[in-house]
């Protein structure tokens, strides 16, 4: 006997938990929640049903594309995680969860945090979780064993934090990038004089290092052409203090507000100043030349492992006002030491890190 088996294809639930925004309890910049769409993004190709729920600040959420298949999205305010009598989330069981809040604040409240995990963990066919470096790693900075199936730390340095075993996917190899397709093109073109540059410091810059690089840039002569990115959670002081900056600058500038995607302004660069969080690995990734700013201790610690493979240049905080002015006019003005970079950045990136992860985990 025959017996014919009628096969249908069957449509994942896919649960996203992050952090975004500011607040008085923490600032989480944007980092967790864009690459949680990113990877949302790609698994609605296959028609996944997505559910998010996101800790957020006290700023609005940036928009969702219409292209993922969003069922729920849930937001609470970042306070609700200590003051929740139940850290409970208000999502669907899901074939695959995805956990991305690694943050010093939640991994303070250790005893919470793990509570949360286990129950999306109890939920969830499979568990990933999205770990940071440092302090902000909640695998290493929490004693206690932490339940998941896969942890994703997509950084450069990554394999000397973590055990390397089959269910820790680590490195850059798996950056989750704004822009995902194949065969992105490696090439940039390097003018023989650099005459646009991009400053961006993330999406609320706490430090005001946007402020401290333009007042070390203003000495410049013949300064290039500037965009500043500011961020969705920018102070209004911070930006007066901007404005009232460039104000007094000669060359041409553009103030660009909380931009959805910064992607078309670092490829617009001839040079990129930036901080050392997310956006440092789509400069990379871009082949853009660029001089990449640790605003604090930890930052710098987590940036040396990146800083060693030269396709960038450093400079610390401390250093913008008397370092920075002279390093940038050097660079400007050396179109070998451009291209070099340039082409170390290429080495190091390609297009392709969510997918991978979405393929590791789909095994």
């Amino acid at each position: 006997m025959i017996v014919f088996l009628h096969l249908r294809v069957y449509k994942l639930k896919i649960n996203f938990i992050c952090t975004s925004g500011k607040s008085n309890f923490l600032d989480a910049g944007i980092g967790h929640l864009k690459r949680s769409l990113i990877l949302a993004n790609e698994l609605s190709s296959d028609d996944n049903k997505i559910n998010f729920f996101v800790y957020s600040g006290d700023s609005p959420l940036p928009k969702i594309s219409e292209k993922i298949n969003l069922e729920i999205l849930k937001v609470k305010h970042h306070s609700s995680f200590l003051y929740d009598k139940d850290v409970s989330i208000e999502l669907p069981s899901s074939d695959i969860s995805f956990f991305d809040i690694s943050n010093p604040f939640f991994i303070k409240h250790s005893e919470k945090l793990i509570a949360l995990i286990q129950k999306i963990k109890n939920n969830s066919g499979l568990t990933v979780i999205i770990d940071g470096l440092g302090i902000e790693s909640i695998i290493n900075s929490i004693p206690k064993k932490i339940p998941y199936d896969f942890l994703v730390a997509p950084y450069f340095g990554a394999e000397q934090e973590f055990e390397n075993i089959d269910q820790h996917l680590l490195g850059s190899e798996f950056f989750i990038s704004e822009l995902n397709q194949a065969g992105y093109q490696h090439y940039k073109n390097i003018p023989k004089k650099a005459k646009k540059i991009c400053i961006t410091c993330g999406g609320s810059d706490p430090k005001k290092i946007t402020l401290q690089i333009l007042r070390s840039i203003n000495e410049i002569i013949d300064l290039p052409e500037l965009k500043v990115i500011i961020g969705p959670n920018f102070s209004q002081d911070h930006v007066k203090e901007i404005e009232g900056t460039l104000s007094t600058f000669s060359s041409i500038f553009t103030l660009v507000i909380a931009p959805s995607c910064i992607q078309n302004y670092i490829d617009w660069s001839d040079i990129v100043i930036a901080t050392s969080g997310l956006t440092k690995y789509e400069i990379l990734k871009s082949g853009v030349p660029s001089i990449i700013i640790p605003f604090d201790a930890s930052q710098f610690a987590t940036n040396k492992a990146s800083a060693k493979k030269n396709a960038f240049l450093t400079i610390s905080a401390e250093k913008i006002k008397y370092d920075l002015g002279p390093m940038l006019k050097t660079l400007i003005n050396d179109n070998l030491k451009r291209k070099d970079l340039s082409d170390r950045a290429f080495s190091l990136l390609d297009d392709k890190g969510a997918s991978r992860i979405i393929s590791r985990i789909k095994k």
